[in-house]
């Protein structure tokens, strides 16, 4: 299978429904909460003739990413294309035009995109020639690339919407190429931000440039600033960086592979969670610099896997095993929600369509598989989908899927599963 094959193959695969609708709820809080913190009206009071600080006129623009900067891409892309026919907007307008914005974010959260998904057109449109005005200021708001593309894409998507307060739309735990297609190019979207983050890394200056950049200094000049009264606020990861120049070098070159390698992560998703975390510390570590990327930081919530919380799970267990039913009987107490359904390995027959398709291989260890998904789980994986839905585990959960502690949680269990009759056995049969 080619290369080709391989990625129209992963761009169809089946994804639950229910990341439609928490990805709407994800980016739509966030750009509800980017657009109550600013005050768009006050550039009514400006003159037109002073917003030219765009991109193209501040930085260097023999740079290739540069171009983008422009004031006829930038009017282009906000719409502000629009005042060679109409006027600069008044303080009133920008008022209830962000008023307006506002009300249709409330709206679209609670009722999704209403006829033919137009209201995240609308919000698309309002919402970017909103940003328009800060773009051609010369601010560089790089965290609103990834939430306005999300509402475009769920403009363009035309599947039903799930989680809104509508009988018209479909159950969360649907799978479909078509929700497929949506989970891949949210991914993709993510992809093309960090791949197109190195890139200008590569074109701006050198690498060894970059590694002489004074990172450790920084942080500490900015640890000084706060001590003497500045507004920023304490942050634990600065303590962690200052006096530690030797990490200056590494650290960027880290920062570099890890940008330049994302594309990988369309073909193996099982990594989402490893990138998830590296990229949550990047953006920490960025914080010591004072560089907030909060929409970015916040985006990343929508690959949280929601529908784990209640979907039902089908658990596969040793009957043979006295150490086995104990722990099942132990997660079962902890089910408050009634997600599981606990099966004998003894009275597999009678439930093979429960089990079609399972390897069911029970000398690997208890097995779990959400009822409606394509997930089969064993051993480590199997318990760690089980955390899902036990509450009183959930403070468990953020440490299982850390770096490395999968890969010794999975040694660890195939060396209990391997031994479990040491631990006690229901069955003469059995090897003591």
């Amino acid at each position: 299978m080619n290369i080709l094959e391989t990625f129209n193959k992963k761009l169809y695969e089946p994804a639950p429904a229910s990341f439609i609708g928490w990805s709407r709820i994800v980016i739509l809080l966030i750009l509800l909460w980017k657009f109550l913190s600013r005050d768009y009206s006050i550039f009514g009071l400006m003159p037109e003739e002073l917003a030219i600080a765009y991109a193209g006129n501040t930085f260097n623009p023999l740079s290739a990413y540069v171009a983008l900067g422009f004031k006829p891409i930038v009017d282009l892309f906000t719409f502000h294309w629009i005042h060679a026919f109409l006027p600069f907007p008044t303080v009133n307008i920008l008022y209830y035009l962000q008023l307006f914005l506002e009300a249709m974010l409330v709206v679209t959260l609670f009722f999704g995109g209403g006829y033919k998904k137009l209201n995240y057109l609308i919000i698309y449109i309002v919402g970017m020639y909103l940003l328009g005005f800060i773009f051609s200021m010369g601010a560089d708001i790089d965290e609103i690339f990834i939430p306005m593309q999300m509402v475009l894409l769920l403009f363009i998507f035309r599947g039903k919407e799930t989680y809104i307060l509508s009988s018209n739309q479909q159950s969360p735990l649907n799978y479909s190429r078509e929700n497929g297609w949506f989970f891949s190019m949210v991914l993709l979207i993510f992809i093309g931000y960090y791949f197109l983050c190195g890139f200008t890394k590569i074109i701006d200056i050198s690498l060894w440039d970059w590694g002489r950049c004074e990172v450790a200094n920084l942080v500490e000049l900015n640890k000084i600033k706060i001590a003497v009264g500045d507004d920023r606020a304490p942050f634990f990861m600065r303590d962690l960086i200052v006096g530690n120049s030797w990490m200056d070098i590494p650290g960027t070159a880290l920062i570099y592979l890890e940008h330049l390698m994302i594309p990988l992560l369309f073909f193996k998703r099982r990594y989402i969670a490893f990138a998830w975390f590296i990229y949550f510390s990047f953006h920490l570590t960025s914080l010591s610099l004072n560089l907030f990327f909060t929409g970015i930081f916040l985006s990343w919530l929508v690959f949280l896997p929601v529908h784990r919380f209640y979907a039902k799970i089908i658990i596969l267990w040793d009957g043979d095993c006295s150490f086995c039913k104990k722990s099942v009987d132990v997660a079962k107490k902890l089910d408050v929600f009634n997600r599981f359904i606990v099966i004998n390995s003894n009275e597999k027959g009678k439930y093979e369509e429960e089990l079609k398709g399972w390897d069911g291989d029970i000398d690997k260890g208890l097995w779990a598989k959400g009822v409606d998904s394509h997930e089969n789980l064993v051993g480590f994986d199997g318990f760690r989908r089980m955390v899902w839905v036990m509450p009183l585990l959930w403070i468990i959960l953020p440490i299982l899927y850390i770096p490395l502690i999968p890969t010794i949680g999975r040694k660890v269990y195939a060396w209990i599963a391997k031994n479990r009759y040491m631990f006690g056995c229901n069955s003469k049969g059995c090897r003591i």
